[in-house]
């Protein structure tokens, strides 16, 4: 099972290189983005409380389709739960924590942004669970005695939630209550490196016969964040788990394919190829690289659904969670973030090398001479070879391997 969950992926971006940095607020606090601003509610003295105030257009319209391309599309509930996503990549800042349901994600009830100086990296832990509290407090006594209309705030909530048919709908979400933190820094910390790597990754993709978009599938998986490492073992830009690893690449003591962009981009298109034939829709494929193909075959079994929309709705298994149901949500609030930043296309780049199968094993400093590259050049073009070994001279890289090196640069006869 490959896992997604962005919470546990230990980042290597430095939250603390944007501990000066704030997002971009009007004078009274707040902020608009496609219908919505932040109305200050609340000064403390490590943060500052509001409310997401979205006009009538926007919470109608987040729920029309959505077609990011011909193959990637949605409407109704996953296109909403793809619209928070997109806000979550896009305009919330790694200082803001926006508190809504997981299940009805498009319910951003408040934004704790933390105001704290020191460090981007503290989470206003403490105001959080009391704001999660207080909220749900209040949608727990709409559920029981109904919403009172003159409460300014539960008749915002009353219209936030009008597109919602449940009757208990108030409960649920009150008992649905989370934070998830905003990603537009980390989100954006990705794209030089995907300027660099996506367009040598997404002929695997077309030699697969498959959308090349799903290459971008690494900005949800990593923010394309090259030292990515998950609490479960997954490892690198598409956070591939080291049983895959063992079967599809190179994972040793000395070289970890997964840490090398290129080679993992190509074992995710042979992921995504067998994920299609094994579950039958785009939507389904693309939660399988979160959940697993089989465990989503045994969802379809037991639920008797074979929609995504389907298994979320009817479908309920102590993993397949929470990131499981959003991730090609993910996905789509990603592609259309990407989009915005005219990322999509993606297709000629300035890393510039050419790739030697090794015929013979050979020590590092025998490569370096032979094939006159230095070290630097050796660590950056092949991230697989593992520090302790590029740094040393005597480590034998196996024949075999296949070593990327500098144009114009060849080796010597």
């Amino acid at each position: 099972m490959l896992p997604l969950v962005a919470a546990l992926i230990t980042l290597s971006i430095s939250a603390t290189s944007f501990a000066g940095q704030m997002p971009s607020t009007s004078p009274d606090g707040s902020y608009l983005d496609n219908g919505c601003n932040l109305r200050l509610q609340k000064i403390g003295s490590d943060y500052t409380i509001h409310k997401m105030i979205c006009d009538d257009i926007t919470l109608v319209g987040e729920g029309d389709e959505i077609k990011v391309t011909d193959t990637f599309s949605a409407q109704g509930k996953i296109a909403r739960r793809a619209h928070f996503w997109k806000k979550i990549y896009n305009t919330f800042s790694i200082r803001e924590y926006v508190i809504h349901s997981a299940e009805f994600p498009e319910l951003v009830f408040e934004v704790v942004q933390s105001t704290n100086q020191k460090s981007a990296n503290i989470r206003p832990k403490k105001m959080l669970r009391h704001r999660i509290s207080q909220l749900r407090k209040t949608l727990l006594g709409m559920h029981r005695k109904g919403p009172d209309m003159d409460l300014e705030g539960e008749s915002e909530i009353v219209r936030k939630m009008e597109h919602i048919n449940k009757k208990n709908k108030y409960k649920v979400a009150a008992e649905s209550l989370r934070s998830q933190r905003g990603q537009k820094e980390f989100f954006e910390g990705g794209f030089d490196a995907a300027r660099k790597f996506i367009p040598h990754i997404k002929p695997f993709f077309s030699a697969q016969g498959i959308p090349t978009e799903l290459a971008y599938i690494a900005f949800v998986e990593s923010s394309f964040n090259l030292r990515a490492v998950s609490k479960v073992g997954a490892s690198g830009v598409y956070q591939i788990m080291p049983f895959i690893a063992r079967k599809m690449m190179t994972l040793n003591k000395k070289i970890d394919e997964r840490r090398d962009p290129i080679k993992s981009g190509k074992v995710a298109a042979e992921l995504f190829k067998t994920n299609l034939k094994l579950t039958g829709t785009w939507p389904l494929a693309v939660t399988s690289y979160n959940h697993g193909p089989f465990g989503i075959r045994k969802a379809i079994r037991k639920s008797g659904k074979k929609t995504l929309l389907g298994l979320i709705e009817n479908y309920s298994s102590p993993s397949f969670g929470f990131a499981s149901k959003n991730f090609y949500a993910e996905f789509l609030g990603a592609l259309m973030t990407l989009q915005e930043h005219n990322l999509l296309d993606l297709n000629e780049s300035k890393l510039m090398y050419s790739e030697i199968k090794l015929t013979h094993s050979y020590r590092v400093k025998t490569i370096l001479s032979k094939y006159k590259i230095t070290r630097e050049e050796l660590r950056s073009l092949n991230p697989d070879i593992l520090s302790h070994v590029a740094k040393s001279n005597n480590y034998v890289i196996p024949k075999g391997y296949k070593l990327k090196i500098p144009l114009p640069k060849v080796p010597l006869s």
